[in-house]
């Protein structure tokens, strides 16, 4: 869990910063960011990917 904090602009936050700094940006401009226990990006997931997808569900559990 995050505290609120700024994602987008000069004064965003560097974690925020470096998961938006790829180009891949699937099913429009908002993402989600699936990252590894190493801080690794294991996939990105548009805004419309629902939270019982099947792909989602195959890519955590591979993360796991």
């Amino acid at each position: 869990m995050f505290s609120k904090t700024v994602v987008t602009g000069a004064a965003a936050n560097p974690l925020f910063r470096a998961l938006t700094a790829r180009a891949e940006r699937p099913n429009g401009t908002s993402t989600s960011t699936l990252v590894d226990r190493r801080g690794h990006v294991v996939a990105r997931f548009g805004s419309g990917t629902e939270p019982d997808s099947a792909e989602l569900a195959q890519k955590l559990d591979a993360a796991l």
